[in-house]
């Protein structure tokens, strides 16, 4: 739970300032599905090592519905993708070492767009965790 989704109180995006540019741990902003699918994992004896693979053992024991199932799934994939496109373009286009920064400026209005979805998601499963495994919505 201490890893909030990166979204301000006005719904944008979070970002940090590098140099003069605003950028966008990715790797960070995929940690509360990683974790919130680890819990779940753990509670259930679950000891598959990758993300996408405990989600799938968790719909299959009904942990979560498969709704709830698509929304991780496709989030973390999304996250997973535009992470790797990142770094692929470091790599090949800039000829930098590869990171988890992405600058915000670089992103379209419709991935900007998915990432707020994805952060609300995040948000919304962060509460239902918080409920299950503490009977209180406060923590």
């Amino acid at each position: 739970m201490q890893y909030e989704p990166p979204l301000t109180f006005f719904n944008a995006i979070k970002t940090q300032t590098i140099g003069t540019s605003e950028f966008l741990n990715i790797k960070k902003a995929m940690n509360p599905i990683v974790d919130l699918v680890r819990v779940y994992a753990l509670k259930n004896l679950i000891y598959e090592e990758n993300t996408g693979v405990r989600l799938k053992k968790l719909v299959e024991i009904g942990v979560f519905t498969q709704s709830q199932y698509e929304e991780l799934s496709q989030s973390y994939y999304y996250l997973m993708a535009l992470r790797l496109k990142n770094q692929a373009n470091q790599i090949i286009t800039i000829k930098s070492n590869p990171d988890n920064y992405i600058r915000i400026d670089s992103l379209t209005k419709i991935e900007k767009a998915t990432l707020k979805e994805i952060f609300k998601t995040i948000s919304n499963f962060q509460l239902g965790i918080k409920f299950k495994f503490t009977n209180n919505l406060l923590g």
